[in-house]
């Protein structure tokens, strides 16, 4: 059986999620490349991690996760042709930089290593390409200059409970008020259930704060599908001065379900 042969779901969807693949922010890098993909796959669900840890209500401090002392294992090779493929028809509709406007170009992009089990998400949790390391991963990255920078990530795992898995473990690394991304205190706020605007099956929304920088983080589940997008606009830029990163959300939502998935 080909386990990464693409089925079209029958329901209506738009959607995408997470730093599922562990999302990160670097600086705006204008040097183009191409797409990448890594990672593997297996043919069951991801049994539940721990340390994802607590919090006392969305958007408050997070108590400190209990970090997971094991780790799932990379299983199923991905160079099969089915899976490459699937990799070619994400890579085709990831967002492009004419998609979010006149001054945008693609630059670098290193996709989530889930064999890093030491990056953290803001809130603590171990990084969720870590956790579900089982699955395909792409994505993008596209900048203007100094003013702003997106990361689009996508991860396509073997089945929907995964998905629906490392989308509430990356919630979870958010759900906090004050967190860190790398070693750069971030102040995080909770814009809540975005699903009826976004599309997908879920999707959820924060505003963030680092430095002198401010952005948006978004993730989507979309069937066995999730996209993770790191919205960052340099210092003294204003939202109303740069694409909306939430029309963008969207727009990623609706070519991944035009593709397919």
């Amino acid at each position: 059986m080909r386990v990464w042969s693409l089925t079209v779901r029958s329901t209506a969807l738009a959607a995408a999620v997470l730093l599922l693949a562990g999302c990160g922010n670097s600086s705006p890098d204008a040097s183009p490349s191409t797409d990448t993909a890594v990672g593997t796959a297996s043919s069951s669900t991801e049994p539940t991690p721990s340390g994802t840890g607590t919090t006392d209500a969305p958007g408050t401090t997070a108590s400190p996760p209990q970090l997971p002392t094991s780790f799932p294992e990379m299983t199923v090779d991905t160079t099969e042709s089915d899976a490459l493929q699937a990799v070619d028809v994400i890579n085709g509709a990831l967002l492009k930089a004419g998609d979010l406007g006149t001054g945008f170009a693609k630059a670098a992009y290193t996709p989530p290593d889930p064999t890093d089990r030491t990056a953290l998400l803001p809130c603590g949790q171990v990084n969720t390409a870590a956790m579900f390391p089982n699955a395909l991963r792409t994505g993008t990255k596209l900048v203007d200059g100094t003013t702003a920078q997106m990361d689009q990530t996508v991860t396509l795992f073997l089945d929907e409970e995964t998905a629906k898995a490392a989308f509430e473990h990356a919630v979870a690394g958010y759900s906090c008020t004050e967190g860190l991304i790398g070693d750069a205190p971030v102040g995080i706020t909770d814009g809540g259930d975005l699903t009826t605007q976004i599309g997908g099956d879920k999707a959820h929304a924060w505003a963030a704060t680092i430095g002198d920088e401010a952005g948006v983080l978004v993730v989507v589940q979309q069937g066995r599908l999730t996209q993770g997008f790191t919205y960052v606009m340099g210092a003294g830029v204003e939202m109303k001065d740069v694409p909306n990163p939430i029309e963008a959300a969207t727009l990623a939502v609706k070519k991944m379900q035009e593709a397919g998935f």
